[in-house]
């Protein structure tokens, strides 16, 4: 209840000082309002998806290595980030001994959005970041299964942990 408001707001500052700086048209002939809104929705996505894909050893620093790599010679902050997240992996590989939390797993997201926003085409962010995508909607789909059916779809949620509890090691 807190954190997605704070969540909205700060996405929408930055949405509106970053629409005008876009390398790309955002939202084609809609002006500047929709671009806002429009930034503002992938902001918090982006951030709550990366946010679902952390929880084992790595896999949220490995994803975003490969999602901030396109971007490397155009954005400074994503090459300076994957420099991090490659020290960062050094210590969180299985087994972890560092954990990456809320805190980094937002940053992050909102780096990875912020850069495909300001460098590239925010349209390409979800085929980047197609794992982070896949584990949100595991999510939508096993909610919004329990509360029509009453079923679950997947053992757990995200889908990372239902091939965890299917069977497969951690670290594949």
């Amino acid at each position: 209840r807190e954190k997605f408001p704070l969540q909205f707001l700060v996405a929408l500052a930055f949405a509106w000082f970053a629409a005008p700086l876009a390398t790309h048209e955002v939202v084609p002939s809609f002006g500047r309002v929709l671009d806002v809104i429009w930034l503002t929705f992938v902001m918090v996505g982006s951030v709550n998806a990366f946010n679902f894909t952390d929880g084992l050893d790595g896999l949220l620093t490995g994803v975003a290595i490969i999602v901030l790599l396109p971007l490397i010679a155009l954005s400074p902050t994503s090459a300076l980030l994957i420099a991090v997240l490659l020290g960062f992996i050094w210590f969180n590989a299985h087994p972890a001994r560092v954990f990456m939390g809320d805190m980094g797993s937002h940053a992050i997201g909102a780096i990875a959005a912020g850069a495909y926003i300001l460098y590239a085409d925010v349209w390409l962010l979800p085929l980047a970041a197609i794992i982070p995508v896949v584990a949100v909607l595991s999510v939508v789909i096993q909610v919004a299964s329990f509360k029509t059916r009453g079923k679950r779809i997947f053992k757990m949620s995200p889908i990372q942990h239902h091939f965890e509890l299917s069977g497969w090691p951690e670290t594949h």
